[in-house]
Protein backbone atom coordinates (compact mmCIF):
# COMPACT_ATOMS: atom_id res chain seq x y z
CA UNK A 1 0.00 0.00 0.00
CA UNK A 2 2.93 2.26 0.59
CA UNK A 3 3.29 1.96 -3.37
CA UNK A 4 -0.12 3.23 -4.19
CA UNK A 5 -0.03 6.62 -5.95
CA UNK A 6 -2.40 9.21 -4.99
CA UNK A 7 -3.92 11.54 -8.12
CA UNK A 8 -2.78 15.05 -7.79
CA UNK A 9 -5.47 16.76 -6.50
CA UNK A 10 -6.53 20.71 -7.88
CA UNK A 11 -4.97 22.80 -5.23
CA UNK A 12 -6.05 26.48 -4.24
CA UNK A 13 -4.14 29.28 -3.26
CA UNK A 14 -3.31 30.49 0.58
CA UNK A 15 -5.85 32.45 1.24
CA UNK A 16 -4.18 35.76 1.87
CA UNK A 17 -4.22 37.80 5.38
CA UNK A 18 -7.02 39.86 5.86
CA UNK A 19 -6.32 43.53 5.28
CA UNK A 20 -6.48 46.34 8.15
CA UNK A 21 -9.23 47.98 8.39
CA UNK A 22 -7.64 51.02 9.45
CA UNK A 23 -5.70 50.80 7.15
CA UNK A 24 -8.08 50.68 4.29
CA UNK A 25 -10.06 53.77 5.78
CA UNK A 26 -7.22 55.85 6.03
CA UNK A 27 -5.95 55.29 2.48
CA UNK A 28 -9.84 56.05 1.57
CA UNK A 29 -9.92 59.29 3.73
CA UNK A 30 -6.49 59.88 2.56
CA UNK A 31 -7.09 63.06 -0.08
CA UNK A 32 -4.88 65.55 -2.06
CA UNK A 33 -4.93 69.07 -1.04
CA UNK A 34 -7.33 69.98 -4.28
CA UNK A 35 -9.90 67.50 -3.24
CA UNK A 36 -9.28 69.46 0.01
CA UNK A 37 -10.00 72.42 -0.73
CA UNK A 38 -12.94 71.30 -3.14
CA UNK A 39 -14.37 69.10 0.13
CA UNK A 40 -14.43 72.47 2.58
CA UNK A 41 -15.78 74.65 0.13
CA UNK A 42 -19.54 73.74 0.92
CA UNK A 43 -19.05 74.04 4.59
CA UNK A 44 -20.85 76.76 6.26
CA UNK A 45 -17.87 78.94 6.89
CA UNK A 46 -16.86 78.96 3.55
CA UNK A 47 -20.25 79.93 2.26
CA UNK A 48 -20.54 82.87 4.48
CA UNK A 49 -17.12 84.19 3.61
CA UNK A 50 -18.28 83.46 0.16
CA UNK A 51 -21.20 85.65 0.53
CA UNK A 52 -18.80 88.41 2.17
CA UNK A 53 -16.30 88.28 -0.63
CA UNK A 54 -18.88 88.42 -2.98
CA UNK A 55 -21.04 91.30 -1.20
CA UNK A 56 -17.59 93.35 -1.44
CA UNK A 57 -16.99 92.85 -4.93
CA UNK A 58 -20.35 94.00 -6.20
CA UNK A 59 -20.36 97.17 -3.75
CA UNK A 60 -16.87 97.91 -4.54
CA UNK A 61 -17.13 99.07 -7.98
CA UNK A 62 -19.80 101.45 -9.43
CA UNK A 63 -21.22 101.76 -12.94
CA UNK A 64 -23.25 103.96 -13.36
CA UNK A 65 -25.71 102.61 -16.29
CA UNK A 66 -29.33 100.41 -16.16
CA UNK A 67 -29.35 101.52 -12.14
CA UNK A 68 -26.33 99.08 -11.84
CA UNK A 69 -25.47 101.80 -9.05
CA UNK A 70 -28.67 101.58 -6.98
CA UNK A 71 -28.84 97.87 -7.80
CA UNK A 72 -25.47 96.55 -7.27
CA UNK A 73 -25.05 98.09 -3.68
CA UNK A 74 -28.28 96.89 -2.77
CA UNK A 75 -27.57 93.18 -4.10
CA UNK A 76 -23.89 93.35 -2.33
CA UNK A 77 -24.94 94.75 1.58
CA UNK A 78 -27.95 91.73 1.15
CA UNK A 79 -24.95 89.85 0.87
CA UNK A 80 -23.24 90.96 3.33
CA UNK A 81 -25.41 90.96 5.88
CA UNK A 82 -26.38 87.47 5.74
CA UNK A 83 -22.72 86.42 5.49
CA UNK A 84 -22.30 88.55 8.90
CA UNK A 85 -25.10 86.88 10.22
CA UNK A 86 -23.90 83.14 9.69
CA UNK A 87 -20.70 83.91 11.33
CA UNK A 88 -22.26 86.20 14.10
CA UNK A 89 -22.05 83.98 16.70
CA UNK A 90 -18.21 82.42 16.62
CA UNK A 91 -16.99 85.41 18.74
CA UNK A 92 -17.15 89.65 19.57
CA UNK A 93 -15.46 90.80 16.53
CA UNK A 94 -17.87 89.01 13.75
CA UNK A 95 -20.77 89.65 16.07
CA UNK A 96 -19.70 93.48 15.66
CA UNK A 97 -19.72 93.11 11.91
CA UNK A 98 -22.63 91.84 11.94
CA UNK A 99 -23.98 95.20 13.88
CA UNK A 100 -21.94 96.82 11.11
CA UNK A 101 -23.43 95.05 8.49
CA UNK A 102 -27.02 96.10 9.71
CA UNK A 103 -25.94 99.62 10.26
CA UNK A 104 -24.67 99.71 6.63
CA UNK A 105 -27.92 98.14 5.57
CA UNK A 106 -29.95 101.16 7.42
CA UNK A 107 -27.76 103.96 5.64
CA UNK A 108 -28.30 102.31 2.39
CA UNK A 109 -32.15 102.38 2.57
CA UNK A 110 -31.82 106.44 4.12
CA UNK A 111 -30.28 106.97 1.12
CA UNK A 112 -32.59 105.15 -1.59
CA UNK A 113 -35.45 106.97 0.61
CA UNK A 114 -33.79 110.39 0.04
CA UNK A 115 -33.33 109.90 -3.54
CA UNK A 116 -36.92 109.33 -4.11
CA UNK A 117 -38.00 112.15 -2.91
CA UNK A 118 -37.99 115.80 -4.69
CA UNK A 119 -36.17 117.34 -1.43
CA UNK A 120 -33.16 115.88 -2.91
CA UNK A 121 -32.11 118.96 -4.81
CA UNK A 122 -32.21 120.94 -1.46
CA UNK A 123 -28.88 122.55 0.43
CA UNK A 124 -29.91 120.54 3.33
CA UNK A 125 -30.61 117.25 1.62
CA UNK A 126 -26.93 117.90 0.02
CA UNK A 127 -25.69 117.86 3.52
CA UNK A 128 -27.55 114.74 4.39
CA UNK A 129 -26.31 112.98 0.99
CA UNK A 130 -22.56 114.28 2.53
CA UNK A 131 -23.38 112.86 5.91
CA UNK A 132 -24.50 109.48 4.57
CA UNK A 133 -21.47 109.09 2.61
CA UNK A 134 -19.47 109.83 5.37
CA UNK A 135 -21.54 107.51 7.95
CA UNK A 136 -20.93 104.85 5.06
CA UNK A 137 -17.23 104.77 4.49
CA UNK A 138 -16.78 104.74 8.01
CA UNK A 139 -18.81 101.66 8.48
CA UNK A 140 -17.09 100.00 5.68
CA UNK A 141 -13.55 100.68 7.42
CA UNK A 142 -15.29 99.02 10.54
CA UNK A 143 -16.71 96.00 9.46
CA UNK A 144 -13.98 95.24 7.31
CA UNK A 145 -11.59 95.76 10.64
CA UNK A 146 -14.07 93.11 12.35
CA UNK A 147 -13.72 90.90 9.68
CA UNK A 148 -9.90 90.69 9.78
CA UNK A 149 -9.79 90.53 13.61
CA UNK A 150 -12.82 88.34 13.76
CA UNK A 151 -10.70 85.70 11.20
CA UNK A 152 -7.52 86.04 13.40
CA UNK A 153 -9.47 84.82 16.45
CA UNK A 154 -11.01 81.94 14.91
CA UNK A 155 -7.28 81.09 14.05
CA UNK A 156 -6.49 81.27 17.74
CA UNK A 157 -9.20 79.33 18.79
CA UNK A 158 -8.54 75.74 16.69
CA UNK A 159 -4.35 76.97 17.43
CA UNK A 160 -2.74 78.26 14.77
CA UNK A 161 0.22 80.19 15.58
CA UNK A 162 0.36 82.61 14.43
CA UNK A 163 -2.91 83.41 13.08
CA UNK A 164 -2.73 85.30 9.51
CA UNK A 165 -5.65 86.49 7.41
CA UNK A 166 -3.67 88.98 4.99
CA UNK A 167 -6.51 89.11 2.96
CA UNK A 168 -8.74 90.75 4.69
CA UNK A 169 -6.11 93.25 6.23
CA UNK A 170 -5.16 94.33 2.83
CA UNK A 171 -8.94 94.61 1.92
CA UNK A 172 -8.94 97.62 5.08
CA UNK A 173 -5.61 98.91 3.30
CA UNK A 174 -7.67 98.87 0.13
CA UNK A 175 -10.36 101.06 1.37
CA UNK A 176 -8.66 103.48 3.70
CA UNK A 177 -6.23 104.03 0.30
CA UNK A 178 -9.17 104.76 -1.76
CA UNK A 179 -10.60 107.47 0.92
CA UNK A 180 -7.36 108.88 1.26
CA UNK A 181 -6.52 108.79 -2.69
CA UNK A 182 -10.20 110.73 -3.37
CA UNK A 183 -9.66 113.17 -0.59
CA UNK A 184 -6.36 114.58 -2.00
CA UNK A 185 -6.95 113.83 -5.76
CA UNK A 186 -9.59 114.82 -8.14
CA UNK A 187 -9.00 111.37 -10.00
CA UNK A 188 -6.19 108.96 -10.62
CA UNK A 189 -7.11 107.74 -13.99
CA UNK A 190 -3.91 105.86 -15.05
CA UNK A 191 -3.69 104.18 -11.22
CA UNK A 192 -7.82 103.15 -11.00
CA UNK A 193 -7.51 100.06 -13.56
CA UNK A 194 -4.32 98.45 -11.75
CA UNK A 195 -6.51 99.48 -8.15
CA UNK A 196 -9.64 97.48 -9.61
CA UNK A 197 -7.63 94.92 -10.45
CA UNK A 198 -6.06 94.48 -6.82
CA UNK A 199 -9.46 94.84 -5.13
CA UNK A 200 -10.75 91.65 -6.92
CA UNK A 201 -7.40 90.15 -6.44
CA UNK A 202 -7.67 90.50 -2.63
CA UNK A 203 -11.86 89.28 -3.03
CA UNK A 204 -10.14 85.95 -4.36
CA UNK A 205 -7.54 85.41 -1.75
CA UNK A 206 -10.41 86.18 0.99
CA UNK A 207 -12.14 83.21 -0.41
CA UNK A 208 -8.98 81.14 -0.47
CA UNK A 209 -7.77 82.21 3.06
CA UNK A 210 -11.64 80.78 3.98
CA UNK A 211 -11.05 77.48 2.30
CA UNK A 212 -7.56 77.28 3.69
CA UNK A 213 -8.80 77.95 7.17
CA UNK A 214 -11.81 75.15 7.06
CA UNK A 215 -8.93 72.67 6.22
CA UNK A 216 -7.03 73.52 9.33
CA UNK A 217 -10.25 72.88 11.73
CA UNK A 218 -12.22 76.63 11.31
CA UNK A 219 -15.62 76.42 11.63
CA UNK A 220 -19.07 77.63 12.33
CA UNK A 221 -22.37 75.42 13.64
CA UNK A 222 -25.21 76.23 11.21
CA UNK A 223 -28.12 77.27 13.41
CA UNK A 224 -31.78 76.88 12.43
CA UNK A 225 -32.93 80.83 12.00
CA UNK A 226 -36.32 81.29 13.22
CA UNK A 227 -36.65 83.72 10.38
CA UNK A 228 -34.83 82.03 7.58
CA UNK A 229 -32.56 84.71 5.02
CA UNK A 230 -34.99 84.35 1.98
CA UNK A 231 -37.88 85.98 4.56
CA UNK A 232 -35.28 88.38 5.91
CA UNK A 233 -34.49 89.51 2.25
CA UNK A 234 -37.53 89.55 1.19
CA UNK A 235 -39.44 91.66 4.08
CA UNK A 236 -36.41 94.12 3.65
CA UNK A 237 -36.61 94.65 -0.35
CA UNK A 238 -40.67 94.90 0.84
CA UNK A 239 -40.01 97.80 3.56
CA UNK A 240 -37.36 99.42 0.46
CA UNK A 241 -40.66 99.24 -1.75
CA UNK A 242 -42.80 100.81 0.60
CA UNK A 243 -40.05 103.13 1.66
CA UNK A 244 -39.35 104.31 -2.01
CA UNK A 245 -43.38 104.55 -2.76
CA UNK A 246 -43.99 106.73 0.06
CA UNK A 247 -41.05 109.11 -1.19
CA UNK A 248 -42.65 109.46 -4.63
CA UNK A 249 -46.20 109.47 -3.37
CA UNK A 250 -45.92 111.62 -0.65
CA UNK A 251 -42.45 113.80 -1.28
CA UNK A 252 -42.84 113.58 -5.16
CA UNK A 253 -43.96 117.81 -5.33
CA UNK A 254 -43.19 120.96 -3.65
CA UNK A 255 -46.54 122.46 -1.65
CA UNK A 256 -47.11 125.33 -3.45
CA UNK A 257 -50.54 128.18 -3.32
CA UNK A 258 -51.68 129.41 -6.51
CA UNK A 259 -54.34 130.16 -8.25
CA UNK A 260 -55.61 129.94 -11.82
CA UNK A 261 -54.83 133.48 -13.51
CA UNK A 262 -57.78 134.71 -15.17
CA UNK A 263 -58.53 134.42 -19.05
CA UNK A 264 -58.48 138.43 -20.45
CA UNK A 265 -60.72 139.89 -22.57
CA UNK A 266 -58.81 142.92 -23.81
CA UNK A 267 -58.81 143.34 -27.64
CA UNK A 268 -55.09 143.39 -27.68
CA UNK A 269 -54.68 140.22 -25.48
CA UNK A 270 -56.70 138.36 -28.01
CA UNK A 271 -54.39 139.81 -30.67
CA UNK A 272 -51.93 138.67 -29.18
CA UNK A 273 -53.03 135.40 -28.35
CA UNK A 274 -54.29 134.40 -32.26
CA UNK A 275 -50.82 135.58 -33.51
CA UNK A 276 -49.13 133.37 -31.50
CA UNK A 277 -51.50 130.52 -32.39
CA UNK A 278 -50.68 131.44 -36.18
CA UNK A 279 -46.62 131.17 -35.64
Amino acid sequence: MTDQVFPDLPQTPPPEPPADASAQEESSEALTPAQEMADVSDLPFCRAIGLIAGGLAVTGVTLNFWNLDVLLPLIGTLCLLIGFRAMRRVNGFLRAGYVCACLHMLLLFVELGQDAAVCRETAAADTVSTALAFGSAAVQLVLLFCLWQGLLDMQRAVGRTPPAAPAAGALLLWYILLYVAAALFASLPLLLGAYVVWYFYLVVRLNKLAKSMAAQGCAIEPVKERFSNPKLVGSLLTVLAVVIACGFLFFGSYRMDWTPKETGTDAQVIEAHERLLAL
